[in-house]
């Protein structure tokens, strides 16, 4: 009788590891899929922020681009007339 009282004990408590085991991997998961939900979430935001720098970098090469023309326009402008 005891050693059937010890056996059960012993499953009843691998029996609780075992759930704590699968309780602790499920919140293992819940937290790791938050926190890659957050990931993805700030990567838009990221790959928006790179977009728009992009586009600010572009427009200002372009700008300092035609402000280099009109310049080496004045310059030459002014060279002729001083000939």
């Amino acid at each position: 009788m005891t050693a059937l009282i010890q056996r059960t004990t012993l499953l009843e408590m691998k029996e609780l590891n075992e759930r704590e085991r699968a309780n602790h991997a499920q919140q293992m998961y819940k937290v790791i899929r938050d926190t890659t939900g957050k990931l993805e979430a700030r990567n838009l935001e990221l790959e928006a922020k790179v977009a728009e720098l992009t586009k600010v970098c572009l427009n200002q090469q372009e700008e300092e681009q035609k402000l280099r023309e009109q310049l080496a326009g004045a310059t030459e402008k002014k060279g002729s007339e001083l000939n």
